[in-house]
Parts: structure tokens; C-alpha cells; sequence
């Protein structure tokens, strides 16, 4: 189950505990955020962390080399998002 935050996943791993499921063997939880709670449950929530702060210094450099013309069109720059903690298998 894909959350849209790290709360809400907290919750829908504190509630399945409630009713004897196991994350993540009966099922899959990925939070969104990578807030502290992510790291404090049992087990700790797969997360995704948005690494704002890196895209906004690309962006900004993107941003200065339009305006400088040092380049005529944006290029793609990736980002590695996901924290993988203990609630998702990977095969």
C-alpha cells in the first residue's frame, strides 16, 4: 500500500498489528516524506524521501545557466528517492 505520508503509514501499520497482519509479509507499506516516524516504528517504514534541498540547488543551477546562456535547454538531472527500510521485500 502506497501512503501519502509517513503518518499515515504509521497507521496503517499500527492497525494492521491490531488485527495480527504482519507488514511485510502479508502486505507492503510505503510511506512518502521520510519523516522521523518512518525510523521509529516496528518495523520502520519504506519510505520516499522528496530531497528537497537537493533539487532545489539543480534547480537553481538549471535556473542560472538558462539565464547566463551557458546552456540553451534544461537538462535532466535525477535524484535517488526511496529509502528502503523494512516494510517492502525486494526480490
Amino acid at each position: 500500500m502506497f501512503t501519502g505520508s509517513d503518518e499515515v503509514a504509521a497507521d496503517v501499520i499500527k492497525e494492521a498489528q491490531a488485527h495480527s497482519w504482519s507488514v511485510p509479509n502479508d502486505f507492503a507499506v510505503i510511506g512518502f516524506d521520510n519523516q522521523p516516524i518512518a525510523e521509529l516504528l516496528d518495523p520502520q517504514i519504506t519510505t520516499i524521501n522528496q530531497s528537497t534541498t537537493s533539487i532545489g540547488f539543480q534547480a537553481m543551477d538549471i535556473m542560472l545557466s538558462l539565464i547566463e546562456k551557458k546552456s540553451k535547454r534544461a537538462e535532466r538531472y535525477y535524484i535517488a528517492i526511496g529509502v528502503n527500510r523494512k516494510t517492502i521485500y525486494l526480490n
